[in-house]
């Protein structure tokens, strides 16, 4: 029940307006596909990571960093510096599950727009909801070590258990329980 919710907090379909064979058209945001170039309007939820071709944005990524002011974002600078969504062109990408708060167009006669550069589980979001639903399994060096203990300690109780048997005499059954008294000191039930 629980992964179902957290499923559904990190999915969102809505509609918007994509270029697509040179017509900007309206579609489900679940169509989206990398390479699209998507309009970027006040008070939209972004459905995936995009990198800004123009206008500037100011978005609440509040949703995934817990940073409570607003960021700003600038197109892509035009030259050769390659593009990746974490370093340096962090101040150009939309990171899915964040909110448009403006669009500000650099020329009044155009809209923003950015490009999609990733979707589903492969956004920034998406990671982090699958670690959620599916974390790694985490291995503790203390359980790895403990079976080596354990036998070493066994081990130890043996030859204990041997000297009190040979030095408090053979037959003797004070020496049966002193072996066994020295045992259950050397193997605690507490040890676990």
């Amino acid at each position: 029940k629980a992964e179902k919710k957290v499923k559904s907090l990190a999915e969102y379909q809505g509609d918007c307006f994509v270029l697509r064979d040179g017509h900007w058209i309206a579609m489900s945001t679940s169509d989206l596909v990398p390479g699209d170039v998507v309009e970027v309007t006040e008070n939209l939820q972004m459905p995936c990571d995009a990198a800004i071709l123009s206008g500037e944005v100011v978005a609440d990524e509040s949703s995934l960093t817990g940073e409570s002011m607003p960021i700003r974002k600038f197109p892509m600078p035009d030259d050769s510096t390659p593009y990746r969504s974490q370093g340096a062109s962090k101040n150009n990408t939309l990171f899915a599950g964040t909110t448009v708060l403006t669009a500000t167009p650099i020329d009044p006669d155009k809209q923003v727009t950015a490009l999609v550069t990733a979707t589903g589980t492969s956004t920034d979001k998406g990671k982090l909801v699958q670690k959620i639903l599916f974390p790694s399994e985490v291995s503790f060096v203390f359980n790895e070590h403990l079976k080596g203990v354990i036998c070493i300690l066994l081990l130890w109780g043996i030859v204990c258990f041997g000297l009190s048997l040979w030095l408090m005499g053979r037959g003797d059954i004070n020496s049966w329980f002193y072996g066994l008294f020295v045992i259950s000191q050397v193997m605690s039930p507490l040890l676990p």
